[in-house]
């Protein structure tokens, strides 16, 4: 293919991936999470005044849920950010995800480049926004996805350094994990293996001869991924101490047996989880599609045999995929795919090896057509489903979303020079959801206000309550809320 047409190819694709990553983004799901709405509200707090909810200014792990919940600082003020420059709101919440989503994209695609050529790259780019996993966290402003563009810069410095033998690629490499420990609470488990594998690859490519010389330079090796890591290990007392609980909860640090050690990690690798039932959670699965569509299963067991025969890096993939759960017998993740995302660059680039595989083979050009066609049927399947039946089906699970009405009630109070209240009855059901809100619309406060009360001159209130005493309704109800007023 010419250059120019790669690239516009390239483009189309990236176009159509902002598109994908996007559509209904606010209406799949049709609610939030606890965690959404928690995020939410503290990066508005962090984008006005630099404080979290609990009154820290600047901190490195943000308060969150009355106290009860640490949120990490790469989602945090990364949403803080988008906040400030184009407002808070639920579309821009979760458009963090969706920017991450696509750096990600980004990545995955770079490194299937360097692995597999222009065909690889569109092959990795193609299962990677294809991915059910994938496009469910972009469309939820949670940490889950936060991890993966860490991994992939990781993956893609360690590439980099086996080919051009630069140490800075180790510096960066080490950077790269160092900051996705802190991306997702998660990766606490899976940045200590991660960092082990990796000295182990290290040192063991840059030695031929198992002479003296050979092992000081692997030694001087390790040392700059050591280096770009070592900040980031070294501030955990501190953090311990000023932030008890947030990197590390004594519990998880309880030894197990061996069987309740290993039952995690052996369910990390079920088949029948990981390509069609999917996270044991209802907002992190559809329990029908899994992580991975079914029809990619073929590609993947291809390419899981294919790597063992390829070189160092392939091998080193391959180890590390497998390895990545080993801790989740410590903290007792079963099931929680959503604690795994970064087994999704994994998947895409053995898939993309394993199709590549199969076309090459004698029968390559029977089979493929068949593959084809099977996963296109799977993936409008899953795309029909989690768009337009998910969202219902799936309801009762996410904190409801009143976004409409907040908004109404900013436009009614500035538009009518009135004093906005709420019904604290409402307000407090509300929790989260509705502490997100009053922050995002209403900077200037949002009173209180309860039956019984007198509202005061020049005022409206948004109630689930449709009339009463002295107050008149001056604007259609919405989301079963209405706005009365004295005026």
């Amino acid at each position: 293919m010419k250059k120019t047409t790669i690239w516009s190819l390239a483009i189309i694709g990236f176009i159509l991936s902002i598109f994908f990553l996007s559509y209904r983004l606010t209406q799949t799901p049709n609610g939030l999470t606890i965690d959404e709405a928690s995020i939410g509200y503290n990066a508005v707090l962090l984008s006005k005044n630099l404080h979290d909810e609990s009154g820290r200014f600047l901190p490195f792990f943000p308060l969150t849920i009355n106290g009860h919940d640490w949120k990490q600082p790469i989602t945090a003020y990364s949403t803080a950010i988008v906040f400030k420059i184009f407002g808070p709101s639920l579309e821009n919440l979760r458009l963090v995800s969706v920017i991450v989503g696509l750096v990600s994209l980004f990545l995955v695609v770079y490194l299937g480049y360097q692995l597999l050529g222009v065909g690889g790259s569109f092959l990795s780019g193609l299962l990677f926004i294809t991915t059910p996993m994938v496009l469910m966290h972009s469309h939820l402003a949670q940490e889950n996805i936060m991890p993966v563009p860490f991994t992939m810069l990781w993956l893609i410095s360690l590439f980099l350094f086996s080919k051009k033998n630069n140490s800075w690629f180790l510096f960066i490499s080490g950077i790269s994990l160092g900051l996705g420990l802190y991306s997702y609470k998660g990766m606490r488990a899976i940045i200590p293996v991660w960092t082990i594998i990796t000295v182990i690859y290290i040192f063991l490519t840059n030695i031929k001869k198992l002479n003296k010389d050979e092992i000081l330079v692997s030694f001087k090796y390790c040392l700059y991924f050591i280096l770009g890591i070592f900040p980031f290990l070294a501030i955990i007392p501190w953090l311990n101490t000023h932030y008890a609980g947030a990197v590390f909860e004594s519990s998880a640090l309880q030894p197990k047996s061996f069987y309740t050690f290993i039952y995690p990690y052996l369910s990390s690798f079920d088949l029948s989880a990981l390509f069609i039932k999917g996270d044991s959670t209802p907002w992190h699965s559809t329990g029908i599609y899994g992580v991975f569509l079914l029809s990619t299963l073929p590609l993947f067991l291809a390419g899981l045999v294919k790597a063992t025969q390829k070189n160092k890096f392939w091998v080193f993939l391959l180890i590390t995929f497998l390895v990545t759960p080993l801790l989740f017998g410590q903290v007792g993740s079963v099931y929680r795919f959503s604690r795994l995302l970064v087994f999704v660059p994994f998947f895409v680039l053995f898939s993309s090896l394993g199709l590549i595989t199969i076309y090459q083979s004698k029968i390559g050009k029977f089979i493929l057509p068949i593959l084809s066609l099977l996963f296109i049927i799977n993936f409008v399947d899953f795309t029909r489903y989690y768009w337009f039946q998910y969202p219902s089906v799936e309801q009762a699970n996410f904190l409801t979303n009143t976004e409409d009405s907040y908004k109404k009630l900013a436009k009614i109070a500035k538009e009518k020079n009135l004093k906005p209240f709420v019904y604290v009855d409402n307000f407090n059901a509300e929790g989260e959801v509705g502490k997100f809100y009053e922050a995002a619309f209403f900077p200037n406060d949002l009173g209180r206000w309860k039956p019984g009360d007198k509202l005061p001159e020049g005022s409206v209130v948004m109630t689930l309550l449709q009339s009463q005493p002295n107050l008149n309704q001056i604007a259609e109800p919405v989301d079963n809320y209405y706005f009365l007023s004295n005026i």
